[in-house]
């Protein structure tokens, strides 16, 4: 008996776990709920204080070389760099597709130098718009970690501004 109710309550317990898991990605917007794209052209430039390098220790499950810098904005990837890239070089992109009107979130994940790994590194990120600074903004790591960070930023509606006089 006591066996019987241990696999009850395994499959219990596990079935539960991944019902959940698989249902939680599967979340939908309600109806009528639309993204509108942000009026104006952005831009995204990237500055760090060290050298990228690919990771030697990531998980390889395909064929592809490991990333030595990733940036994602509102979940789609809109730069991933396998190569090398010297410390200070500043990466732009130019324009930044897929920007909304309210909250945003920018993705940033780096590798520094696997040699030293006793030092602290920074990415300094900066958002342009069309006519004011969106963001500026600079992630540090502990000493010899990857920089993973999230990081949000709000645009304003051009409606908003223009029914208060702010966007003429």
């Amino acid at each position: 008996m006591r066996p019987v109710l241990a696999a009850v309550i395994w499959i219990v317990l596990i079935g539960g776990l991944t019902l959940y898991m698989n249902t939680r990605e599967a979340v939908k917007l309600p109806e009528g709920f639309k993204v509108s794209q942000a009026s104006g052209t952005y831009s995204l430039e990237l500055t760090t204080t060290f050298a990228l390098e690919p990771d030697p220790f990531a998980l390889r499950t395909t064929a592809d070389e490991p990333e030595a810098l990733v940036v994602k904005l509102n979940g789609k990837e809109l730069l991933r760099i396998a190569d090398k890239v010297e410390a200070g070089r500043p990466i732009r992109i130019d324009p930044v597709p897929e920007v909304h009107d309210g909250a945003n979130e920018l993705y940033v994940e780096a590798s520094p130098p696997v040699d030293s790994a006793l030092r602290s590194y920074a990415i300094r990120i900066q958002i342009m718009g069309t006519h004011q600074e969106v963001l500026d903004r600079t992630i540090w790591s502990e000493h010899g970690m990857k920089i993973a960070a999230s990081v949000p930023f709000c645009i304003e509606p051009q409606q908003r501004k223009e029914e208060h006089g702010h966007g003429r």
